[in-house]
C-alpha cells in the first residue's frame, strides 16, 4: 500500500499541510553573457536629455555617462514581473571608476512610465539617498550620511506596504514611510553622475 503524507511530514510542520502559503517570485540576472550594448531583458528609463546607458562588458554590467557636468539618474527597469508590489531588490556593486558615481536599486517600477522608488549610495561620501520617481520627474525623500563601503558592497531597495527601505552590506540607512507608490511589480537597477 501507499504511504501515509504524515510519514513524510515532521510532526511539528503539519499544522502547515493544506495551509495556502504566500507567493514568491525570485528574478535573477548575473549578467554572465557576451558583451552587449544593452541589457538584453531590461528597459532603460533616462531622466534627461542625455541618455546614459547601461551595457554588459566582461560579464558585469556597466553604466556609460558621458556628461560629468550634468547630474542625471537611470534606472532600467527588469522586463519580468514580480509576484507582489511588496519586494526587495539587490545588487553586488564591484569597483567603479569614477567615485563619486551614485549606484542604486528601484522598486515598484512602472511597466509602462518611470514611476518608482529608488534608493542608492553614493561610496565615496558615504552618502545614502531615496528618490520617489513619478512619471519621470523625482522627488528626494530621504539621505543620510554613513561611513564608506567598501567593494564589493550590495545595496537593496525594499517596499514592505507604506515603509521603503534602503539597506548597504546589511545596514539599513533609511527607512520611509510613503505610500504614492503602488501596485507596481517591477524592480531595477540605476546610476547616475
Amino acid at each position: 500500500p501507499g504511504a501515509d503524507w504524515k510519514d513524510f511530514v515532521p510532526p511539528n510542520m503539519r499544522g502547515d499541510v493544506g495551509r495556502t502559503l504566500p507567493h514568491r517570485t525570485t528574478l535573477t540576472d548575473n549578467f554572465n553573457r557576451a558583451d552587449e550594448a544593452n541589457l538584453t531583458g531590461w528597459t532603460e528609463l533616462p531622466s534627461g536629455p542625455y541618455d546614459p546607458g547601461f551595457s554588459v562588458v566582461s560579464n558585469q554590467v556597466e553604466f556609460e555617462y558621458n556628461h560629468p557636468s550634468v547630474q542625471r539618474n537611470v534606472v532600467a527597469r527588469y522586463d519580468s514581473d514580480l509576484s507582489s508590489d511588496d519586494h526587495s531588490a539587490e545588487f553586488t556593486t564591484a569597483a567603479e571608476s569614477v567615485n563619486s558615481t551614485f549606484r542604486s536599486i528601484a522598486s515598484r517600477i512602472s511597466d509602462s512610465a518611470l514611476t518608482c522608488y529608488e534608493g542608492g549610495y553614493t561610496r565615496n561620501s558615504g552618502i545614502g539617498r531615496m528618490w520617489k520617481w513619478v512619471s519621470g520627474t523625482p522627488t528626494q525623500i530621504g539621505t543620510t550620511n554613513t561611513s564608506a563601503f567598501t567593494h564589493p558592497f550590495v545595496v537593496k531597495m525594499s517596499s514592505d506596504g507604506s515603509t521603503q527601505t534602503l539597506t548597504v552590506d546589511g545596514n539599513e540607512l533609511l527607512s520611509i514611510t510613503d505610500s504614492s507608490i503602488t501596485g507596481n511589480v517591477r524592480c531595477g537597477i540605476g546610476s547616475g553622475y
